[in-house]
């Protein structure tokens, strides 16, 4: 006969048996739970910290944006209506040209320092958008060669166009860039139009030489050595102007321009390259002569008269280049951008609060430091010992009150006691 305790084991044994599938059913649902759980928290985790990316990436998107039209504002004397009227249009020129727009804020920055109107400002910075796209190169490079153009000859902003179709045109004829226009010209720009040479002679004579060969910067170095020698002449340039009836190089230019001037002191010269370099012509500037005069005067006269009649250019080169992919893609990073640039500008402020809250309490535990740390009184504080916080009492405002350890090198917040950390010190500002 069994006993009580063998009857007790044969008991829980069977319970045993018939829980274990129960149990073991529970324990793979507990596992699953547990899985899922983990799974949710990762998932949460994740969208926490594409969430918090996202705040981060918008806040310093609009921050750049804000930057670069207060570095505009300081050339400007325009008020805060003003300022955002202005703002909206560059972020709207992002938007319809698909141009960076922090980008945008440097090429307008660009513009009116160079002295382009305010009130034209964006119109040309839209103008050399179209530049830009139709020319393949970046918005600022673009900005760069036009101003330097409108700037040597003292154009109106309304010659724009006029002037990007003309780098256009030289671009599409010759072996040069945008880029390289814009990099080089301020090494001959400003130097024809000193000396009467009109734009479209510069730029038909530019074409045709770096078709031959030349790289642009040489051209541009070429064309105004050349000029330099004609207007500031040796004796033996003089003795040649004299053959062809002037008594200056710069009356030479004024009357007949820069190709027919070349092609006259070719003809001075009986052709000879050594009568020319012996006039003072370099390599450099024998290069264009002999690039645009002679047997290439009929090109340079067809390029100058594609030049003339080049209006319209850019449009259509800008026309074309909006129906890329590449331009779609721009365009839609211009509206994630603007999408970006919204979401900061609704955030900044609050960031900002937190951010002021946070310097708030940094600023507090400041003044506990250095020689503050050491003197009974600075300004309202008093520096009280004890071993809590107990003695911020009456006469001194406990909000605003917290505990410092001696050594300066554990912060106890507002309200907390300062022990075991003894010996300890409360700071207490007094009620005022």
């Amino acid at each position: 006969m069994a006993t009580t305790e063998e009857a007790k084991l044969n008991v829980i044994v069977q319970m045993k048996d018939k829980l274990s599938p129960g149990m073991k059913k529970s324990a793979k649902q507990t596992q699953k739970l547990t899985s899922n759980l983990k799974q949710m928290r990762m998932g949460l985790l994740a969208v926490a910290a594409a969430s918090t990316a996202v705040v981060v990436a918008s806040t310093k998107q609009f921050v750049a944006f804000d930057k670069g039209m207060r570095e505009v504002n300081t050339l400007l004397d325009i008020n805060e209506t003003q300022f955002v009227d202005l703002s909206r249009q560059v972020r709207q020129l992002s938007l319809d040209m698909g141009v960076d727009a922090v980008g945008a804020t440097k090429s307008l920055y660009t513009a009116i320092s160079a002295g382009i109107p305010a009130e034209n400002a964006v119109s040309f910075i839209g103008s050399a958008a179209k530049l830009s796209i139709g020319g393949v190169t970046d918005l600022e490079t673009a900005t760069d060669g036009l101003k330097t153009v409108i700037n040597a000859y003292g154009l109106e902003v309304s010659e724009t166009t006029r002037v990007s179709d003309t780098l256009f045109e030289t671009v599409r004829l010759g072996s040069t860039t945008i880029g390289e226009l814009s990099r080089f010209m301020f090494q001959s720009i400003p130097t024809a139009a000193a000396f009467g040479v009109s734009l479209e002679e510069i730029a038909a004579a530019t074409a045709l030489v770096t078709q031959q060969g030349s790289p642009t910067a040489n051209v541009m170095t070429g064309l105004r050595a050349a000029m330099i020698s004609l207007v500031k002449p040796t004796s033996e340039m003089t003795a040649l102007l004299n053959k062809m009836g002037f008594e200056s190089g710069g009356t030479a230019l004024k009357t007949l321009g820069l190709q027919k001037t070349l092609q006259g002191l070719l003809e001075a010269a009986d052709g000879s390259k050594d009568a020319l370099t012996a006039a003072g012509l370099q390599a450099e500037s024998l290069a264009v002569v002999f690039g645009i005069t002679g047997e290439n005067a009929r090109k340079f006269d067809e390029f100058l008269l594609d030049i003339t009649d080049s209006a319209g250019a850019t449009e259509a080169a800008f026309q074309k280049m909006e129906d890329s992919a590449a331009q779609d893609f721009a365009k839609m990073n211009a509206t994630l951008t603007e999408t970006k640039l919204l979401l900061g500008e609704a955030l900044l402020p609050v960031i900002l609060d937190v951010v002021e809250g946070i310097n708030g309490i940094e600023g507090l535990r400041g003044a506990f430091r250095g020689s503050n740390q050491n003197s009974w009184r600075t300004n309202s504080w008093y520096r009280v010992a004890c071993s809590n916080w107990s003695c911020c009492s009456s006469g001194y405002n406990r909000i605003h009150a917290g505990c410092w350890r001696n050594n300066g090198d554990s912060w106890c917040s507002v309200g907390s006691r300062c022990w075991p950390f003894s010996p300890c010190c409360c700071w207490c500002n007094v009620g005022t």
